[in-house]
């Protein structure tokens, strides 16, 4: 197949715009990012449509986001409007409470996650969604953030994939016990993924079924 140029715009109701110019096949897509974060957490295709799937996973209102946030336990959830910046990328913040077991210290961690879907996104063929994690009210929460990038490409009209990737981003002059706690976000963080990834599953074979 010929490569193919197109220009798109997601429409507002879908979150942020995503337009740019880029050479694509008409069939299949392939990421565009150069490099991807040193722990792969997720690197799955799933039958639904590039921009579902989108839609499922940041929009606030769609079924997926309803459940991650009752299954953690969220509690104050805010999320800013989505901004364009002069780079040509879109953000948003997002802050919320989550739940700690620990013995000592806080019993809530806050969660202050920025997400920037990069300028090279191309509706209906690419997203790449970058996000920075910071607690900063658990012990050592300012000394690392956890990065994440979020790459959806479109497998055929009617499936897409989505690989997900994560990092620790440390600060000076750290030490062991602040690199252990980064760690075990990290774990944290593919529980998460991998029950993300269960209900995104759960809620196509829903939607297939009720159609059915």
């Amino acid at each position: 197949m010929p490569d193919v140029t197109k220009r798109n715009t997601v429409p507002s109701d879908h979150g942020p715009r995503a337009t740019e110019t880029i050479s694509f096949n008409d069939e299949d897509e392939t990421c565009v990012c150069v490099s991807h974060f040193d722990n792969e957490h997720l690197n799955q295709e799933f039958n639904l449509n590039i921009e579902k799937l989108y839609k499922l996973l940041f929009n606030d209102d769609s079924s997926v986001q309803a459940k991650m946030r009752t299954l953690q336990k969220e509690e104050d959830y805010e999320a800013s409007p989505w901004q364009d910046s002069e780079e040509g990328a879109s953000e948003r913040t997002l802050t919320y409470k989550v739940p700690l077991n620990a013995n000592l210290g806080p019993k809530t961690a806050e969660v202050i996650e920025k997400q920037v879907l990069a300028s090279s996104s191309v509706a209906t063929k690419c997203y790449i969604i970058n996000c920075e994690v910071t607690n900063p009210n658990v012990p050592y929460g300012d000394k690392f953030n956890i990065v994440k990038r979020y790459c959806l490409t479109r497998s055929s009209e009617h499936s897409c994939k989505l690989r997900l990737t994560s990092d620790v981003q440390y600060k000076k002059g750290v030490w062991g016990m602040v690199k252990c706690k980064s760690i075990t976000r990290i774990r944290f963080l593919t529980i998460y993924i991998t029950l993300l990834s269960c209900v995104i599953n759960v809620d196509w074979f829903c939607l297939i079924f009720t159609r059915k």
